[in-house]
């Protein structure tokens, strides 16, 4: 499970902080890139605040899955409500509006097959999956 969150943070955060970087620079925040360093840099730090906050405390099954719901639920919430507007504001071609609905299409169901067999998301917590909780 650690590997996995791991992992999907690694490929979730490099790519959104290099937009945050490219958003905080560019002509409507106007930061110096040394500031949206800083900025960034902290606000990054709320993930590591989560693994430790997650590490030091004693957290069962059914709430590591009521996490990961939420977690992916505020993805999606996002990104329907704040970044597909904001695509489809743009003057671009039906194929490429097209394209970027598949990409979020295909982004929420490869959340969905993560988590689709992951024993944390069962009822009971699942069965001799060598957890020590």
């Amino acid at each position: 499970f650690g590997w996995g969150v791991a992992l999907a943070s690694v490929l979730h955060e490099l790519p959104q902080e290099m937009a945050d970087y490219a958003v905080l620079t560019g002509s409507g925040v106007g930061m110096t890139p040394a500031r949206a360093l800083l900025v960034n840099f902290l606000s990054g730090l709320s993930v590591m605040l989560g693994v430790v906050i997650i590490n030091v405390t004693e957290v069962d099954n059914g709430v590591v899955g009521l996490l990961l719901a939420f977690g992916g639920g505020v993805y999606l919430q996002i990104a329907a409500s704040e970044c597909m507007p904001k695509v489809y504001q743009l003057k671009l071609s039906a194929k490429t509006h097209l394209l970027c609905l598949l990409a979020f299409v295909l982004g929420a169901t490869f959340i969905g097959l993560i988590l689709l067999d992951h024993k944390h998301c069962e009822p009971n917590g699942g069965s001799g999956h060598g957890h020590g909780h």
